[in-house]
């Protein structure tokens, strides 16, 4: 449902900005500092390679007119051209597609949606367990 995606990315493109306070590569690196349990960090070192393949390759590696086209480029394209329409230059990148083109473009723009999400829900669980089991520590 349309309705639904474009709800869903008003939240989503939140971990997708470096501007963002919940970036998840921000997010990464406080987890990093902060938790103390070595068995933790090493599933984020993990979540953090996931996340990085995510961002190159949602499952298809795509050369279009000479050029890679990242998973975390598409997703741009789709989030603030089509989708809340801030960039006319993403939008007209969109529009200039072939049918064949659009539908693997948006493929592999909703694939690395449940590939990104599956980490973010990850790294909440890791802070979860980390906070429950006081494995934090705090610098005031």
């Amino acid at each position: 449902d349309e309705d639904d995606l474009r709800s869903f990315l008003l939240t989503f493109r939140h971990f997708m900005s470096d501007k963002e306070p919940v970036y998840l590569g921000r997010i990464y690196n406080l987890c990093h500092q902060h938790i103390t349990s070595d068995e933790l960090k090493s599933y984020l070192i993990k979540s953090r390679k996931a996340w990085k393949n995510a961002q190159r390759s949602a499952g298809i590696k795509l050369i279009y007119n000479n050029r890679e086209l990242t998973s975390e480029y598409l997703t741009d394209l789709w989030i603030n051209g089509y989708y809340f329409h801030n960039d006319s230059k993403k939008l007209a990148t969109l529009k200039q597609l072939l049918p064949h083109e659009h539908l693997l473009v948006r493929t592999i723009f909703l694939n690395f949606l449940v590939d990104a999400t599956r980490q973010v829900l990850y790294v909440n669980n890791i802070v979860t367990v980390a906070l429950k089991d006081g494995l934090v520590k705090c610098q005031i």
